[in-house]
């Protein structure tokens, strides 16, 4: 099995991809948004597959060849329209898991940041401060 552990780290104005030792920093103010998508390679894969069942036909064998692009999904940081590759998952289940996790936690850090919607995840900060405001209520 081939694995590659991708970090990732959210601040209120910050995205951070660890690529190799390096860090590559994103501006979280600017528009964005977690997209997954099918492998790059899926269609390859399943015309070369393809091939190779019709040729097992003519001779009369039955395959069923193993899909891996067919199975994975690109993590992709969508920054201003540019590519950003985030990580390649096998199995979809999992790669929907890990995408709607970066959106969870994009949307805590919006809330942190008080930048769009963001997600409310106590009374507190459904509201900003106002006149008569009670410290810590």
């Amino acid at each position: 099995m081939m694995a590659k552990n991708t970090e990732v780290l959210f601040t209120p104005t910050e995205f951070r991809v660890k690529t190799g030792n390096v860090w590559q920093v994103y501006d979280r103010t600017i528009t964005h948004r977690f997209v997954m998508m099918k492998h790059d390679r899926t269609r390859e894969e399943q015309e070369k597959n393809d091939y190779r069942v019709r040729c097992a036909q003519k001779r009369g064998e039955i395959i069923q060849p193993k899909r891996y692009y067919g199975d994975s999904f690109h993590i992709i940081f969508d920054y201003l329209g540019q590519r950003i590759d985030v990580a390649t998952v096998y199995n979809q289940k999992r790669a929907t898991a890990i995408a709607a996790r970066l959106k969870a936690c994009d949307k805590v850090m919006d809330t942190k940041n008080k930048m769009g919607e963001g997600e409310v995840l106590n009374p507190g900060e459904q509201w900003g401060n106002t006149p008569g405001t009670l410290p810590g209520i």
